[in-house]
């Protein structure tokens, strides 16, 4: 026969899964631990760059008040020619409103 006999003590291998699931809780806790600290790094790192970029954006605002706007005269791009062409042009709707009825045709004799 080739059985081999293994003679366990159920009392440690208890223990032994017990201490295994303690160090493993240990282990991962530590690891949150040290992933919550680099998060909350982060957060302040972001929070002080936005802060420094929201400065920023007050200091340009005052600057941009201080300095006074140049007047500049603003030349407009379309001449009067195609303001003219516009205000010829017939208007559609009644074009649409003839073609969109029904004609009346009447019937003609035939002789």
């Amino acid at each position: 026969m080739l059985a081999i006999q293994v003679n366990i003590n159920i009392l440690l291998l208890v223990a032994l899964v017990i201490a295994a699931a303690v160090l493993g809780y240990l282990i991962r806790s530590s690891q949150i631990k040290s992933l919550n600290k680099k998060i909350g790094d982060l957060e302040k790192e972001m929070l002080a760059s936005h802060a420094e970029i929201l400065q920023l954006h007050r200091d340009k605002i005052d600057l941009m008040k201080t300095i006074p706007e140049p007047v500049i005269p603003v030349i407009p791009i379309t001449n009067g020619i195609e303001d003219k062409n516009m205000e010829k042009l017939p208007d559609g709707t009644i074009r649409k409103k003839l073609l969109s009825t029904t004609p009346v045709i009447k019937q003609q004799s035939g002789s």
